[in-house]
């Protein structure tokens, strides 16, 4: 409808109010009933109705504006006053404050609401809000069944290139923020238009940056400062020291000049403790530590070549470790070459810095922390394992089993003291739970797809979240169960009884390798065949297989059935004051036989000797009657064992019955024999042996009765290294064992 005319007046020309007043009921209409009407009234039978119960739907249309959220601050002084009073200025505040507080209102407002507040504060004291009904008490979590889940993944802006993320750094106060550097560190897969900024994240907004960071030159680490969180300290890729303030904006305050920094990317860098917080370290590839101050990044306060002990080498660092409560001078240093240096700032000379070199790493060392319970055990990753140390070994007390794929971090739980977490190139995550088991990792958590490699990690100080960056320039948080969170009743003494068990091990096994090479220099000073030098497991393992060369020699026997050479063998043994190639002689026999009886003193000698009676050769059939022993004195001591009285009735013996005897003997050498007045027992290493299985039957196939044979052959040549030993009179059933050079 269109209006074609408009009629306008004012108000006072329309006349007056209308006044409405009651009136009485009037009928307007009276219809009576009509008879012919009624008539031709029709029932509709049956009637046919339709409903629909569907809702009405109806289709709009609405374009909306969009709404842009921004993030803005406001920093707020002192409030509540004027334009016209100026809250620095101290007379215009005091003069307002009076005037207010003389008004009658303030008085009477103030009056209320303190009576109402006093009233408030008697209850909060009657009842504590804050009490906690269950302090003390410790959950139980060792049945529940680990796992983590992923909260968020914060990924690389930079559409372009694909950088990895190489370094994350938690915001201190709360687990609000975290700052990840982001790099290439293969310089050929670096692009010309590559971008080098890296950038602060807000845990709650992982679709946009918080603050982005602009250095000169690629960003390998970012670590926050402890004391004033709006500080970051950065290490660059061209070997500067970049210095951040996040209330100035994107670029770096300041920045170490490129002739007074490192000559390779710095790789770690960490806040030192001082009075000023202001000090940080460096370390790079260079092998060099540089020390700054923030406020004058001029040139470096001190600077420190990693080389060890009596050596020219230089190790180029990778990771860094500093904690305070270690020592505020003392930090470690990771090495390319797999050595961790210990190294002491307060030293005076350039030696006396570096300390103890730890070895067991066959690649980069790419993590290196200290227990945050026990200060002097420290966590190490790289090439296939995990290791933990002790500060006063050199050797690493527990080690994990090797992986398939490369370790290339690792870091504590903040909560835990048996707890650790390293990442892997095949993109997992492993939880090692060594109150729980030390073979095999508790968890692990897939965290990449593709094997996509992870190159960094850090867990914030609850122990609750783990950030763990990657190859493609994602970072992903994961939040782990109150499992591996909350500390288990009695975890802490249990790690510490296995940490100091394992430590005692180890320095047992540093003092035994320490003897044994003492004991080496000392033959090889005295002109003996032990090597320093020489592998020990390859000289016991060399022994070893002799030794069953030995006993598991094919068994040949005689007519007379007994092996030759049974009763005397030729071993070659090295002893302690004894010379290369010296042989000792030795020749057992069984304690007593049931055919020899116990009333009979008898000799042994060896079975080879003329005077020994033996069995008739085969050319003759007339048995060989026994001869007397020789009066010659013997060649070689004899020496009597386990000495019995000669009224005494002799054991009973089977041929299985073991025998324990003690021999000493004489190297070989072209010595005269000796007389009886030269018969004493020489300064000689003992040897204690025991026959084996065969070597017994052997024993107990020669008779010691006088009646008995020898398995010689009377007309074998008599053999002048071995004479007849005399009885000895003490003892008539000793057996008596003869050392012949």
């Amino acid at each position: 409808m269109e209006i074609v005319y408009i009629y306008q007046k004012e108000r006072r020309e329309f006349g007056r109010y209308c006044t409405f007043t009651d009136s009485p009921v009037e009928p307007l209409a009276d219809i009576r009933h009509d008879q012919v009407l009624a008539a031709e009234h029709m029932e509709r039978n049956p009637c046919t109705v339709s409903l629909q119960l569907v809702p009405e739907m109806s289709e709009h249309e609405a374009n909306t504006d969009r709404v842009v959220y921004a993030t803005q601050g406001m920093l707020h002084f002192e409030g509540g006053w004027q334009k016209d009073v100026d809250p620095t200025e101290m007379d215009q505040k005091v003069r307002f404050r009076k005037k207010v507080e003389k008004d009658e209102e303030y008085i009477k407002c103030l009056r209320s609401l303190a009576a109402r507040m006093e009233t408030l504060i008697n209850q909060n004291n009657a009842i504590d809000i804050y009490e906690e009904y269950f302090a003390g008490s410790i959950t139980d979590h060792s049945s529940e069944q680990p796992y983590a889940k992923t909260l968020t993944v914060f990924r690389d802006p930079d559409p372009v290139v694909k950088r990895s993320a190489s370094y994350i750094s938690w915001y201190p106060d709360g687990a609000r923020k975290l700052a990840v550097a982001y790099s290439i560190l293969q310089f050929q897969r670096m692009p010309e238009d590559m971008s080098v900024n890296s950038y602060i994240w807000d845990v709650n907004n992982p679709n946009q940056a918080d603050l982005e960071l602009q250095p000169t030159s690629q960003m390998c680490c970012v670590v926050y400062n402890p004391r004033d969180p709006n500080i970051l300290v950065s290490g660059l890729y061209n070997g500067q020291i970049a210095y951040f303030d996040t209330r100035k904006g994107s670029p770096p305050m300041d920045s170490s000049p490129i002739e007074k920094s490192h000559s390779d990317p710095v790789y770690d860098v960490t806040w030192l403790m001082s009075k000023t917080g202001t000090e940080c370290a460096s370390i790079s590839t260079d092998g060099s530590v540089m020390w700054w101050d923030t406020r004058r990044l001029g040139e470096p306060l001190e600077s420190l070549v990693l080389m060890e002990r009596n050596s020219s080498i230089v190790l180029g660092g990778v990771s860094m470790e500093y904690e305070a409560v270690a020592g505020p001078t003392k930090f470690m240093v990771g090495t390319e070459q797999g050595i961790i240096v210990s190294c002491n700032r307060k030293g005076k000379t350039p030696a006396d810095r570096i300390g103890n070199s730890y070895y067991g790493h066959h690649g980069p060392v790419y993590s290196l922390q200290r227990n945050p319970f026990f200060p002097k055990y420290f966590l190490s990753a790289g090439d296939w394992a995990a290791r933990v140390w002790m500060d006063d070994l050199k050797t690493p007390i527990m080690t994990t089993r090797y992986q398939t794929n490369y370790v290339t971090g690792a870091c504590w739980s903040p909560t835990r003291p048996g707890v650790f977490f390293t990442t892997k190139m095949d993109g997992s995550l492993d939880v090692w739970d060594f109150f729980y088991k030390q073979n095999d990792p508790t968890l692990v958590v897939k965290v990449t797809e593709s094997d996509i490699g992870l190159t960094s990690l850090n867990i914030q100080e609850s122990g609750k979240l783990l950030a763990v960056g990657a190859a493609d320039g994602s970072t992903t948080l994961l939040d782990f169960c109150d499992g591996l969170v909350v500390m288990q009743p009695n975890e802490k003494q249990s790690m510490v009884q296995m940490f100091e068990r394992e430590t005692k091990r180890e320095r047992n096994l540093e003092i035994k390798a320490r003897e044994l090479k003492a004991k080496a220099k000392k033959y090889e000073a005295k002109g003996g065949s032990i090597d320093s030098t020489e592998d020990h497991s390859q000289v016991i393992k060399a022994t070893e297989v002799e030794f069953f060369q030995i006993v598991n020699a094919p068994d040949e026997t005689t007519e007379a059935g007994q092996k030759p050479g049974a009763g005397k063998q030729n071993i070659p043994l090295t002893l302690g004051g004894a010379n290369e190639g010296d042989t000792f002689s030795f020749q057992e026999f069984n304690v007593g036989s049931p055919s020899s009886p116990p009333s009979s003193p008898t000799s042994l000698a060896s079975p080879s000797s003329p005077e020994s009676p033996g069995p008739a050769s085969p050319e003759s059939t007339e048995p060989a009657s026994p001869e007397p022993a020789s009066p010659d004195p013997p060649t070689s001591p004899v020496l009597p064992t386990s000495p019995r009285s000669p009224t005494s009735p002799d054991p009973p013996t089977s041929p299985d019955f073991p025998t324990s005897v003690t021999v000493s003997g004489e190297p070989t050498s072209p010595t005269p024999p000796a007389t009886p007045e030269s018969a004493a027992l020489p300064a000689s290493p003992e040897l204690h042996t025991a026959p084996t299985s065969h070597e017994s039957d052997a024993s107990l196939a020669s008779p010691s009765g006088p009646d008995s044979a020898s398995p010689t052959s009377p007309t074998s040549p008599a053999s002048p290294e071995s004479p007849p030993s005399p009885p000895s009179p003490d003892s008539p059933h000793s057996p008596s064992l003869t050392a012949s050079p």
